[in-house]
């Protein structure tokens, strides 16, 4: 028997395990999104996709203006110029956070790593159980209606299930 206060614990790292295993989905699916924006950006990069101004693009013969440089270049090539300097801020930008997203999974798995290996342990019908209050938020009505028990069964390995888990992550 553990005390009271253990098996709120040993719940609460339940809910936390399955709240984490989404977040953990969602930022995996932020990653994959990340990644082909990098890759878009590089292509536009190496490709010079970008698009200037249509007046710096050829001489306007309507002004009469002398085009004067220090360095030798255009007005239209220091506006690529600038237009790739910002693909290239995007990119880095786009970099880090991918960069973060991977960190906050790596940190979400080290953080589950102990309570999903004691689930792992479990039989399957412990695990479906675990999975219905804990992953689904069900009720102990659903799932004695889903596992085809009673009600004060479902209750009772609710508990056994918990005490179980508590010994085994020490609690």
């Amino acid at each position: 028997m553990i005390t009271e206060d253990a098996f709120r614990k040993t719940e609460g790292r339940l809910y936390r395990y399955y709240w984490q295993l989404r977040q953990i989905d969602k930022l995996k699916h932020r990653v994959v999104i990340l990644w082909k924006q990098l890759q878009s950006i590089e292509h536009d990069i190496k490709q010079t996709n970008v698009t200037i101004e249509p007046e710096s693009r050829s001489f306007d013969y309507s002004k009469v203006r002398v085009q004067t440089s220090n360095d030798g270049t255009s007005y239209a090539e220091n506006e690529i110029i600038k237009e790739l300097e910002k693909l290239h801020r995007e990119w880095q930008r786009t970099k880090k956070n991918l960069l973060k997203t991977n960190a906050q999974i790596r940190e979400f798995e080290k953080e589950i790593a102990d309570i999903g290996y004691v689930i792992s342990l479990l039989n399957e019908e412990c695990k479906q159980f675990v999975e219905l209050k804990y992953g689904e938020s069900k009720t102990l009505y659903e799932i004695a209606d889903r596992l085809n028990i009673g009600k004060s069964t479902a209750g009772r390995r609710r508990e056994e299930i918990v005490e179980d888990i508590a010994k085994w992550l020490n609690q």
